[in-house]
């Protein structure tokens, strides 16, 4: 059995170290082992095929797409446009929200090695200078630190034309990069894919199981995204999402026969069974 993605090529390259992408949209991110395998430039060809054999393409972040095409043009980055939850970014963010001289001061003073990385280790004098001084980070962390990769992202983009046109008409492929309209869902994806059985017999027995599991992981992932953890059949309400079998208490430790909830008639609390004549502690008493 063979399976074939729409516009993909024959090579398998993994590009998520390239992409660094969140729940929402794609970042840009910068890997070193991507770009030392050039793993940026494979990924803008993916995608430009991709997007014009018709796949979904509408996962990046406007922040990403501005720093390829430039548009809109001359729009300032801010710190809401990088890269979330990161220890870079908390640091800027803290800049930036500061209220008083000294709140800046000491910002400074716990990142100074990446302040004077980003060439920003300067003396602040006013409250007001924090702003430029946030500008400059941002433009460090999304423009001059990332310039290798996404100009090899571009040259890969510019397979089959995709680069140009986009840089002729941005407005039009804004949406068609950052806004998608139709959710998508296992169908979507299950849909990029054509499955070739084999004529065997044999073999075919075997692979129509394999097409059914993957079908059922598309749509298990599907509902996972709408709900967060999706139960599935037999599964509790339990957040940690794991699946009692027959048998199995809430934690999802399968209790054998007599074993109850707190344990159960000979079988102690953590699950081991007590021999005859063992206590709770499970040490044996010895005669009388």
């Amino acid at each position: 059995m063979t399976v074939a993605a729409e516009g993909s090529s024959c090579q398998s390259v993994s590009v998520m170290g390239a992409t660094g992408g969140s729940k929402v949209s794609v970042r840009g991110a910068l890997d070193s082992k991507a770009l030392r395998d050039d793993l940026y430039f494979d990924a803008g060809c993916l995608l430009a095929l991709s997007l014009v054999h018709g796949s979904p393409v509408s996962f990046f972040s406007r922040a990403l797409f501005q720093c390829l095409f430039n548009y809109p043009p001359n729009q300032p980055l801010s710190v809401k446009h990088m890269t979330p939850y990161t220890h870079v970014t908390c640091q800027v963010s803290r800049i930036a929200e500061a209220e008083t001289l000294d709140d800046v001061k000491d910002v400074l003073e716990e990142s100074w090695e990446f302040m004077e990385l980003a060439g920003c280790n300067r003396p602040i004098s006013r409250l007001q200078e924090r702003e430029a001084l946030v500008e400059d980070l941002v433009s460090f962390m999304m423009i001059t630190r990332l310039q290798l990769p996404l100009q090899r992202f571009r040259e890969g983009l510019q397979t089959l034309g995709v680069f140009d046109q986009v840089q002729l008409f941005p407005a039009v492929f804004l949406s068609v990069f950052c806004d998608t309209a139709v959710r998508l869902t296992a169908q979507t994806v299950d849909q990029i894919f054509t499955v070739n059985f084999s004529e065997q017999e044999e073999r075919l027995s075997r692979e129509k199981p394999v097409v059914a599991f993957w079908r059922n992981f598309l749509q298990d992932c599907e509902g996972r995204g709408q709900a967060g953890a999706r139960p599935g059949p037999g599964r509790g309400q339990g957040q940690a999402g794991a699946r009692p079998g027959p048998g199995r208490g809430q934690a999802g430790a399968r209790l054998g026969p007599g074993r109850g909830q707190a344990g159960g008639p000979g079988w102690n609390r953590a699950g081991a069974r007590l021999g005859p004549g063992w206590g709770q502690a499970g040490a044996r008493p010895g005669p009388g």
